[in-house]
């Protein structure tokens, strides 16, 4: 979904699968403007691009893109001469456009910001405020303990949870190397006798990552675990989390589609929007 200054530009396909789109009469002889572009799928390159040409024909001198969750950051490398390294090519397709900005929220792979698939003039946006409020509102419960999946975002996060001076714990998992499969996870860190869990991450998929988390957390006597990340994909409706190991799933609307959620979803989505005001960037949660 892509909204130019605040207004959604309407898309159908016809017959034959290729685009339709018009842009509305109230955008016209706009000098700058903002993309926001909610990822749904990479069909919606071609509407990105057809929009962008677009505003740049009529004139617009200035175009930002905010594109809160960066797609193909999982393929950051590749070990192959085979595999596509999606994330290069999308890179430079979006440098191709030359928006005056681009911003992202908490990417997965530092790769698209500073590595050899870097996006140009790049704009990164933490999650640091949602943390320090579910901090301070689940700090309530009992012997609050924050829990890191493993070693890497513990490095990424926890200096917002220093603050609170809280327990901190991590995970470390083991895998079949050979199936990719998880196989257990052992955790790291003092654990009180009786506690409460926020665990924190970027993204989660099916979760299964999160699912051995908590089965683990439980076993050292863990009450209530609620997890907080960044983005999530509609895939963990149908994965193994139940409400029984973790309460909530808090998450960012920058992937999660409501309308797609299933019945006894366990997702609540926190409603975030960003704004330009006379070109200063203001990152606004709310």
């Amino acid at each position: 979904m892509i909204t130019v200054n605040g207004v959604l530009i309407e898309n159908h396909s016809f017959p034959d699968h290729s685009l339709h789109a018009k842009i509305p009469t109230e955008l016209n002889n706009l000098e700058s403007a903002v993309i926001r572009w909610w990822y749904q799928g990479d069909h919606e390159l071609m509407l990105l691009l057809c929009i962008t040409r677009c505003l740049q024909e009529r004139k617009a001198e200035i175009i930002h893109l905010e594109m809160p969750y960066l797609p193909h950051a999982r393929m950051d490398r590749v070990e192959d001469g085979n595999t596509l390294f999606t994330l290069k090519y999308f890179c430079e397709f979006i440098n191709s456009l030359n928006f005056q900005s681009v911003s992202v929220v908490d990417p997965h792979s530092l790769t698209a910001i500073t590595g050899e698939a870097s996006l140009n003039r790049v704009v990164v946006f933490h999650p640091f405020d949602v943390h320090e409020k579910l901090i301070a509102i689940l700090n309530q419960q009992r012997n609050l303990v924050v829990y890191f999946p493993d070693a890497g975002a513990k490095k990424r996060y926890e200096s917002v949870v220093k603050r609170y001076n809280l327990p901190v714990l991590y995970g470390e998992k083991r895998r079949d190397w050979q199936t990719g499969d998880i196989l257990g996870l052992d955790i790291h860190g003092e654990i009180p006798e009786e506690f409460s869990v926020l665990m924190i991450d970027d993204i989660c998929s099916y979760g299964g990552t999160f699912y051995h988390s908590a089965l683990a957390l439980k076993e050292k006597g863990a009450g209530i675990i609620d997890l907080c990340v960044t983005h999530c994909e509609n895939s963990v409706d149908h994965g193994e989390i139940t409400n029984d190991l973790i309460r909530t799933i808090y998450t960012l609307d920058t992937l999660y589609d409501e309308t797609l959620a299933s019945a006894d979803s366990i997702v609540e989505v926190l409603k975030e929007q960003k704004c330009y005001t006379n070109d200063l960037k203001q990152f606004i949660l709310i």
